[in-house]
């Protein structure tokens, strides 16, 4: 690969993660009973059509049952 080739490729990686990265908002934090979850918003790109679509929130790494373990695993 040539250097401009190399020099294209970085270009359009860093746009490429640019893009990616913000998009990303503020963070959101939602009170539950088990305490507060914390995620993000996420500005989804306009091409949806929809005003619904335009903003989502992201939680992630959210615990939503007990571990499979003792009583709980399936045999």
């Amino acid at each position: 690969m040539s250097n401009s080739g190399t020099s294209a490729a970085s270009t359009a990686i860093f746009v490429a993660l640019f893009c990616i990265f913000s998009a990303y908002g503020d963070f959101a934090v939602v009170s539950t009973t088990s305490g507060g979850v914390q995620g993000y918003d996420f500005d989804t790109f306009p091409s949806i059509g929809s005003p619904a679509f335009d903003r989502i929130y992201i939680f992630k790494g959210i615990p939503y049952a007990a571990p499979p373990t003792g009583d709980l695993r399936v045999a």
